[in-house]
C-alpha cells in the first residue's frame, strides 16, 4: 500500500501521540504537580488569588481562544 506524501503527516501523528502515552513518566512530575498545588492553595488562603466562576472561564475560553 502507498500514501501520498500528503498523507504520510497525518498517518505518523497517531503513532507520535501513542508514543507519547507509552513513554516512561517524567520521574520529577509528581512532585512538581505536588508543589504547584500546594502553591496555588496558599495563594487562595492567601487571598492573592481568586477562583473565577466555570461559565465565566468558559465564556472567555470560547470569545478569546476559539473565537466563538
Amino acid at each position: 500500500m502507498h500514501f501520498g506524501s500528503t498523507r504520510r503527516p497525518r498517518l505518523r501523528s497517531p503513532l507520535n501521540s501513542w508514543q507519547a502515552w507509552t513513554a516512561p513518566p517524567d520521574p520529577d512530575a509528581e512532585a512538581a504537580w505536588a508543589a504547584e498545588i500546594q502553591r496555588r492553595v496558599a495563594a487562595l488562603e492567601a487571598g492573592t488569588t481568586q477562583l473565577e466562576p466555570w461559565g465565566d472561564v468558559k465564556r472567555r475560553i470560547e470569545r478569546e481562544i476559539l473565537d466563538r
